[in-house]
């Protein structure tokens, strides 16, 4: 799944917040990922409203990590669940 979405063009950004929506958990409005996203399921990826990652995101979810509101990731930033 993360190669699916890390293959949408920036420039198609309708199609890479369907394929994120599609990925995760669960999402809230207003929700940009850019590309080179890394994850180990993406099910257990919540995040709220307002959120934006930046290029080259990790999450290492192999249990359930919960991301509130109004909440943007720099660039190259890893979140690792213990």
């Amino acid at each position: 799944m993360a190669q699916e979405f890390n293959t949408i063009p920036e420039t198609e950004s309708d199609k890479q917040e369907a394929k994120a929506r599609e990925i995760l958990g669960s999402a809230g409005k207003n929700l940009v990922i850019h590309s080179d996203w890394k994850f180990n399921n993406g099910k257990n990826i919540h995040v709220g409203d307002n959120f934006l990652a930046n290029y080259n995101w990790t999450v290492l979810d192999v249990g359930k990590v919960t991301i509130g509101d109004n909440v943007w990731i720099g660039p190259n930033t890893d979140i690792l669940h213990n």
